[in-house]
């Protein structure tokens, strides 16, 4: 059982990847968390605010009505767990990587990260939820380009 399903209750299904030149928020509520160590970059977790209402009703208890700082704290609450998660898939696959933690960016068409890096999207849509994209854009560790 992965860990989006322990944390919503349903499995996740996974849409086509997609490729994008530079990493760029596309939906209204955003949670942004750095990857550093043997890989660095950035995870973001994008959703539309509809989809951030309803996840942050299920992780409180409590219907959100208007996305205030509690949704916004459920909402970092989640992504964080999902990048431990991935955090664990990668130090399982020889890249021990720290993640940083996780701040919500609100609003379409901010600049995540530097030019340089490229990021896949994988859409992951929960059938009570909606559709979270987690888009990422990594490459090598300074670390481990220095050794």
């Amino acid at each position: 059982m992965g860990m989006c399903e322990v944390l919503m209750g349903e499995k996740p299904s996974v849409g086509t990847l997609v490729a994008r030149g530079q990493l760029i928020t596309e939906q209204q509520i955003n949670s942004v968390c750095e990857i550093s160590g043997s890989i660095e970059g950035v995870l973001v977790f994008g959703m539309p605010m509809i989809t951030g209402d309803r996840i942050a009703s299920h992780l409180t208890g409590v219907p959100v009505v208007t996305f205030d700082q509690s949704a916004a704290s459920a909402i970092v609450e989640f992504s964080s767990r999902l990048s431990g998660s991935i955090a664990g898939i990668l130090l399982q696959l020889g890249f021990p990587v720290t993640i940083g933690d996780a701040r919500i960016i609100r609003g379409a068409n901010v600049r995540v990260q530097s030019a340089d890096l490229a990021s896949v999207v994988v859409p992951l849509t929960l059938p009570s939820f909606g559709t979270v994209d987690v888009s990422v854009a990594i490459r090598e560790g300074r670390a481990s380009i220095a050794a």
